[in-house]
């Protein structure tokens, strides 16, 4: 499940919890197209602290398409997560944002994270 979290107009924030479909998936690109229609790059911050897994359904859409076209509009990329293999994937993405810096936060540092991710520097 995916839930839309209040943020500047240049960041797309997103909860991540349970489950993660692709629907959800379809959904947080859309928000992310609607912002990108005003501003020329984005940021996004993803609070997965209560992300538990994804549907195969999700995998198959999206994981063979990992240069999504978004990917390449995000300046930062805050991820909140205290497990390690989110982090580890968080420390791959810059190989797929061209111009973008991609951290994470442990989840008591949400206001870091966001401060960190509405820097438009």
């Amino acid at each position: 499940m995916i839930t839309q979290l209040a943020a500047p107009g240049h960041v797309a924030a997103f909860r991540v919890s349970g489950t993660l479909t692709g629907d959800d998936i379809d959904q947080a690109l859309a928000i992310m197209a609607d912002r990108l229609a005003t501003y020329p790059r984005i940021s996004l911050y993803l609070d997965a602290e209560h992300f538990a897994d994804i549907t195969g359904e999700a995998l198959h859409r999206y994981a063979p398409d990992s240069r999504l076209p978004v990917l390449t509009y995000l300046h930062r990329v805050a991820v909140i997560t205290d497990r390690q293999w989110i982090s580890l994937l968080t420390a791959l993405a810059p190989r797929m944002l061209p111009d973008g810096e991609a951290r994470t936060f442990g989840g008591h540092e949400q206001s870091t994270a966001l401060r960190w991710v509405s820097d438009p520097a």
